[in-house]
């Protein structure tokens, strides 16, 4: 961990099954690596927060193994790769950061909870913000810019949800156990963009794409 007199910059991953799993692994081996330094030398502290087991249908497509099974994901990752973790759900976003310059990371699985996550960000937190999306093998990436405002982001969301489907592989490819890996594709994508914002580099703020 982060001497305690370094000054620190919360990367806060929301969601840690499909995408966020293997976004903390990638997120841990880069501070291991001291790649996750701002240019004011603010070290990035990475916080994951989930509160669900690991279940079996998550071993098919989620960076977990058996002996996780029925452990929680945030603490079983946190252990893991030696990060914070918070077991519980994301009631206010306030609550989450402690200054302008942590950056949201969103990585859950559902549309409803994706929606409730926007509605607190819409409640005036200025701070850097990604979304990573993944369906099987279509994938989305967005960072809060003018041009993807949150009303956009909302917009954005399908309109119908395939019931069953609240995961980032289809539910007939869990059941086939044929799964995807576009949620890999798009955690190392997230990984990416959460270097350019340390290292104030210019990118993209919407990317869209189905291998």
């Amino acid at each position: 961990m982060e001497d305690k007199e370094q000054s620190k910059r919360l990367i806060c991953v929301i969601g840690c099954g499909g995408i966020g799993s293997f976004l903390a692994s990638s997120l841990a081996n880069l501070r291991s690596n001291r790649q996750l330094i701002d240019k004011n030398g603010s070290h990035g502290v990475i916080i994951l927060y989930d509160p669900d087991e690991v279940e079996q249908k998550n071993l098919l497509y989620q960076d977990f193994t058996e002996d996780d099974m029925f452990l929680n994901k945030a603490e079983v990752l946190a252990t893991r790769h030696k990060v914070v973790s918070m077991p519980t759900r994301v009631s206010r976003f306030k609550n989450i950061v402690q200054s302008s310059e942590d950056l949201i990371v969103l990585c859950v699985d559902n549309v409803e909870t994706r929606k409730q996550l926007f509605k607190e960000c819409s409640k005036g937190l200025a701070n850097p913000w990604i979304d990573l999306r993944c369906h099987g093998r279509a994938i989305a990436a967005y960072a809060r810019s003018p041009k993807n405002s949150l009303e956009f982001m909302t917009e954005s969301l399908p309109k119908e949800v395939q019931e069953g489907s609240d995961s980032c592989q289809i539910a007939s490819d869990i059941l086939s156990r044929s799964t995807q890996v576009g949620n890999r594709i798009v955690a190392a994508i997230g990984c990416q963009m959460i270097l350019n914002v340390f290292r104030g580099v210019p990118f993209s703020t919407r990317f869209e794409y189905e291998f």
